[in-house]
């Protein structure tokens, strides 16, 4: 006979069953977590809107003058919060001058809030692109950055007195 003493072979086994079930166990949560995550960027996407609400020229010029520049004008419609850097403008036709355009450039960043009242929940910015004549017109977009949303906007006034686009 034999003093040794020592755990039995099932009890070995049940010890290293448990271990296995609670390392999977963690793996489980910290893979729910990440998934859970995703879902909410996507829910933050979805509840993103903005309207475009006027493309209006600078400084009182007219479409008759050639002297304006566009002025884009923007309210947050949807449930979330956004900084305008979280935006994209690109000029679908007409004339491309928006590469000079600081609408939602980092230093000239805004919080758009919905929740809040005029001014609070609208961005104005100065697209550097020309106020077109009655006889043109520019078509913006603006997208919303790391998504397939956006929002696009014709600008084609309809006299040379004409200083907000229809």
């Amino acid at each position: 006979m034999s003093d040794r003493k020592g755990i039995t072979p099932v009890v070995s086994v049940v010890l290293l069953m448990m271990v296995t079930v609670g390392a999977v166990g963690v793996v489980y949560t910290q893979f729910n977590a990440l998934a859970s995550n995703e879902k909410s960027l996507d829910e933050l996407n979805q509840d993103t809107g903005i309207s475009i609400v006027r493309l209006e020229s600078t400084g009182g010029h007219t479409a008759g003058d050639n002297g304006g520049y566009v002025n884009l004008t923007i309210t947050n419609t949807g449930q979330v919060t956004r900084n305008t850097t979280a935006f994209t403008l690109t000029v679908m036709d007409g004339p491309d001058d928006a590469t000079n355009s600081h609408c939602f450039k980092p230093r000239h960043s805004k919080i758009i809030d919905p929740a809040a009242d005029f001014p609070a929940n609208t961005y104005v910015c100065n697209t550097t692109v020309p106020f077109p004549n009655p006889t043109q017109s520019v078509k913006f977009r603006v997208g919303l950055v790391g998504s397939g949303k956006d929002w696009t906007k014709r600008c084609s006034p309809r006299l040379t007195s004409s200083t907000v686009c229809s």
